[in-house]
């Protein structure tokens, strides 16, 4: 998906702050444009979240388990809070 984001973010950088809006404060064609890409680039994020909540619950089982030891734990919650916290900051700089 970071691929999506991406091309997301190279489509944006057509569009100039001065097309988004018309003289009259009207937001143009290509201000929606913009729009329907942050809130696309913002449905990815939530995606990613809710998919990372989801691993944390599994390796939650998996050390319950006893099939993954307490550093390989460590180790992949970490990865998954760090990507968590990089979705989220994504949300809040849309």
């Amino acid at each position: 998906m970071d691929k999506i984001t991406d091309e997301f973010q190279h489509l944006q950088s057509f569009i100039r702050e001065e097309e988004m809006y018309t003289k009259t404060g009207e937001i143009t064609a290509r201000g929606w444009a913009n729009v329907a890409i942050i809130a696309e680039d913002m449905n990815i994020a939530e995606s990613r979240i809710t998919e990372a909540r989801k691993a944390l619950k599994k390796l939650g089982e998996e050390f319950n388990f006893g099939t993954i030891s307490a550093e390989k734990y460590e180790e992949e919650t970490t990865n998954v809070y760090e990507e968590i916290q990089k979705q989220a900051e994504r949300l809040f700089d849309a």
